[in-house]
This record gives C-alpha cells, structure tokens and sequence, in this order.
C-alpha cells in the first residue's frame, strides 16, 4: 500500500467529514481520493497513526488480511473470560446469537499456552517477537485439541485445517494466530547457512566433545554438514529435556521453518481496552461485530 499525500488535506475548504463522504461515494474515485479514504479509515481504526509514515508494514497486514477485526478483539477477550461466563452462552436453550465462547475458549487457552500470554492481563500488551518452531507446537494441547477437532473448528472458525496438519503444523498455526486473534505474524523457511556464521558453535560443541560423542564413528567429523546435522541433534535433545539453548544454538535453530510472531504489533484501538469483564462481550459488541459481518468470509458463523 502506497500513499500518495501530495493532495492531503484536500485543497478546498470544505469540511473533513463532508469531504470524506462526498469521495466514498462516488463511482470512478481517482488513486488519491481511494488513498485518502485508506488512510483515514486507518487512522480511525489504530492507535499512534498520525501521518501516513506512521503505517508501518504489520498495519498494513491487519488491515488488508484480517477481516472480522471485532471479532479477534472478542476472541483475545474470551482468554479472561471466566468458565461460567462461558458457560451461559454454551447453554444458550434458543441458540440464538451464540458465540461459541466456551468452545472458541478451549483452544485460544491452549494457544496462549504457547505464545506465553496470561490471562486477566492486557493480550496485546504481552506479545512479544517469538519464533514458534514444530516442536515447539507437536504434542502441545493445542496441537492435540485441533488435530482431534478439525470438524468443529471448521464450523465455528471458518477456518479450514491443512490435510497435511499433523506433519506440518506451521501453516495453520499462522493462519490462526492471525485470521482469529489479529496477531501480525510470518511463515519463514531461511535460505542454506554458511559455517562461518556458525564458528561461536561448533566452538562450544566443541568443547564440550558433542561431535564425537555423537557421531556413528566416535570421531568429531570435518565436514560442516556433518558438525551441523549432530548440532542440530544435540539441540533437540536439549529442547525434548527443557534446558535452555545458548545464543549459538538458538542461531543456528532459527535456520528451521517457523512462524515469526512480529515485534510491532499493529495498536487496533479495541486490543487496547483493559477491561476483561464480561460486560466487554455484550450485546453492543455483538451488534457492532454483525453489522461488519460478510457472508461467506472467516467466522461467518450464521
């Protein structure tokens, strides 16, 4: 998205508000006039966007990917929402206007098991850049919950789960954290690495006589694809018994395929909110979050 700002504000001295809905809606708007719509649309919907070099590439992404934005404030909501408040729309007899909060919650706690987010404290606050790795999603209750519930997040979510999930969880990983709860994140797969970005640990496995211990032959290989394929296995070793990697072993474990959760974190306004109550999910809520709704597109769910 690229903003051409030479015309803002515009030229005339008709007001901002009367402006904006005289070029909403007209029929052939040029390039400037669709940019000016854009860019104060955004500016309405983030925190901290004064000046369209305030548009950072993660509020482009929120902007343009996630869809149902009212609903993934609703869904980090639900994490501090408690069982029984869940539970009274679970038991909703008509099942009108029900949004499955006690189903939704069961899997938005696993997640935040592993994206390390508490509840009763603000979501968005507490996201951090992190690199998720299989591993780190294989065997968790979140992995479990969705492998063994694929059928019901496809009719709640609107979110269809890869055949290829329990191989390679990574992309619905991704596709969730951010289609479901706003979280700007990245599918990395890093290029090849050269050993001499690698000397700091080949020289502390060195030390440590990683290489002979655990080569076939009993002797430290010289080849580096040999140093790096026993590393690799001393690394998860370390991460199957939960000890902590070095900074060296960490460098090289970031050549594997994952998900990048993004330091900036886009500041939609209602992630902003620090109230945790139930009163945050009221029918107000739901009718502004109905009003926005598209058929047929993530979360559709009447």
């Amino acid at each position: 998205m690229k903003l051409n700002t030479s015309e803002f504000p515009p030229k005339h001295e008709q007001g901002l508000t009367d402006y904006l809905l005289e070029i909403e809606h007209k029929d052939n708007k040029s390039d400037e006039e669709e940019a000016f719509l854009i860019f104060h649309h955004i500016v309405e919907l983030y925190d901290g966007v004064d000046a369209p070099g305030d548009i950072t590439p993660e509020i482009i992404t929120h902007y343009e990917q996630v869809t149902y934005k009212e609903i993934t404030a609703e869904n980090r909501l639900l994490h501090s929402l408690s069982k029984e408040d869940r539970k009274k729309d679970f038991y909703n007899p008509c099942n009108a206007g029900k949004r499955f909060y006690r189903e939704k919650g069961k899997l938005i706690d696993r997640l935040c098991e592993i994206l390390e987010i508490e509840p009763n404290k603000n979501f968005h606050m507490q996201l951090k850049e992190k690199r998720i790795y299989k591993e780190d999603i294989v065997g968790s209750k979140w992995y479990k919950f969705v492998s063994n519930n694929k059928d019901e997040i496809n009719l709640i979510w609107k979110l269809d789960v890869e055949k290829t999930f329990e191989s390679d969880p990574l992309a619905f990983f991704k596709k969730f954290c951010l289609k479901a709860m706003g979280i700007v994140c990245t599918l990395e797969q890093p290029k090849g690495t050269h050993p001499d970005e690698h000397k700091k640990l080949v020289k502390e496995h060195n030390a440590k006589d990683i290489y002979r211990k655990l080569s076939e032959d009993g002797k430290n290989p010289k080849a580096w694809n040999k140093k790096r394929s026993i590393s690799e296995l001393y690394i998860n070793q370390k991460i199957d018994d939960g000890l902590q990697l070095t900074i060296a072993e960490q460098k090289l474990r970031q050549h594997r395929k994952h998900v990048r959760i993004h330091r900036s974190q886009p500041r939609y306004k209602p992630y902003l909110s620090n109230t945790y109550d139930s009163s945050m999910l009221d029918i107000n809520m739901r009718k502004r979050i109905l009003q926005n709704k598209q058929k047929g597109g993530v979360q559709d769910y009447e």
